[in-house]
């Protein structure tokens, strides 16, 4: 049934990607996309070794699952948007002061300390901060990124490795 399953899914590459319309994220969606990827703990636990293939095929299931809501979305578009809540988050870890409104959903990362981690620094600053100015919806999500930016100068790339 997998098998079946797998070649449903369309593969798109990058390039096309970046040609399409971004979608609109809503609570909605975002609360289901928590959810998805908690429920598929290879793509966020640490100690799990999944291939690339694998990983993307769970972000194009999920995108599938998605454009129930949005015909725009592809695992690109979700695993950008995975990256940039990632990314939040482990803000709101290392900064207490920083109140991010979807660090309780997030917190089953507090499971082992190197959870999420495969997606720290898989954005480049320059990415960050523009998707920062397109899902960021307060002032200090923007500001958490400006000033935060140290952070990113060490690390550089997991994704994948």
């Amino acid at each position: 049934m997998l098998r079946c399953k797998k070649e449903q899914l369309d593969v798109l590459s990058v390039e096309e990607a970046s040609l399409k319309e971004r979608p609109v994220w809503n609570d909605t969606l975002r609360g289901i996309l928590v959810a998805l990827v908690k429920d598929r703990r290879a793509l966020w636990d640490a100690r799990f070794r999944t291939s690339k293939e694998k990983t993307m095929y769970y972000f194009r299931e999920i995108a599938s699952i998605l454009s129930n809501q949005d015909e725009r979305m592809n695992e690109w578009s979700v695993l950008d948007k995975w990256c940039w809540m990632v990314e939040m988050y482990m803000r709101t870890v290392e900064r207490p002061s920083f109140d991010w409104r979807f660090k309780g959903a997030m917190a089953f990362h507090n499971e082992f300390a190197a959870n999420g981690v495969q997606y720290i620094g898989s954005l480049t600053p320059e990415i960050l901060i523009e998707l920062t100015s397109v899902y960021g919806e307060t002032e200090a999500e923007s500001q958490e990124i400006k000033v935060n930016m140290s952070f990113k100068s060490g690390v550089s790339g997991l994704i994948f490795k």
